[in-house]
């Protein structure tokens, strides 16, 4: 889980107090917890403890929430002013669409889809097939010595191919996680544009692609279900 772009917290009960930033999201048995960071000209000013409605906006994803928060932790500098908020088991279901975004339609594949994974600067590149796809990333499974080339680094760029599609799809993509499977690693990878490159496909094309197989159009082998 990670910390959405522009994401913004206000105190609905103090609407002259200036709107924070989330600035890290972390998960234990709990609940979610926030950081969220203030100017510290107009922060709000909350109790250690106090539990109240903190209203969470994001503009990527629409998304306009009031949720229940409890104050855990207050730190001031002159920077700014960051609240360290615990929010209830109910609020990571209800924050999904804006903390994980991987939470949207996925299509699980038979193999008709496979994978060129090649590591910054060129040469060095993976072979692999792509277990299920989303808009937003998919999971490629990849042989174990795959890792050897893989272990440094983060970023790599993605060559997608599926039968009977003439089209490559060619993205940027994150390396999020990495596991082992049986005889196998499995890659999580986040799906991200590739600027001035003019062989990149744009965001709407895989969408299209991906929406494709959702539909069915690859028939019974394509199983469609809700990421986690």
């Amino acid at each position: 889980m990670r910390a959405p772009d522009r994401a913004l917290v206000s105190i609905p009960s103090i609407p002259q107090a200036a709107t924070g930033e989330i600035e890290s999201v972390s998960s234990d048995p709990t609940g979610l917890h926030l950081v969220v960071r203030y100017p510290a000209s107009a922060a709000p000013v909350l109790p250690v403890g106090r539990t109240g409605e903190l209203r969470v906006q994001h503009g990527a994803s629409g998304e306009d929430l009031v949720i229940l928060g409890k104050v855990s932790q207050r730190e001031d500098s002159d920077q700014g002013r960051r609240y360290h908020f615990q929010l209830g088991a109910r609020a990571r279901q209800a924050l999904g669409p804006i903390f994980e975004p991987r939470r949207t339609d996925r299509v699980t594949l038979d193999g008709e889809v496979t994978v060129t994974l090649e590591v910054e600067g060129g040469g060095a590149h993976v072979e692999g097939t792509v277990r299920d796809l989303s808009t937003c990333g998919g999971c490629v499974e990849v042989p174990w010595e795959a890792e050897a080339t893989l272990q440094d680094h983060e970023t790599v760029e993605a060559s997608l191919r599926a039968e009977g599609r003439r089209a490559t799809l060619r993205f940027g993509a994150k390396l999020r996680s990495r596991r082992l499977g049986k005889g196998v690693i499995l890659l999580g990878l986040e799906f991200e544009a590739l600027p001035g490159r003019p062989d990149a496909s744009p965001e709407a094309q895989l969408e299209d692609w991906v929406r494709a197989f959702i539909q069915g159009s690859k028939g019974s082998s394509a199983d469609v279900r809700r990421s986690a």
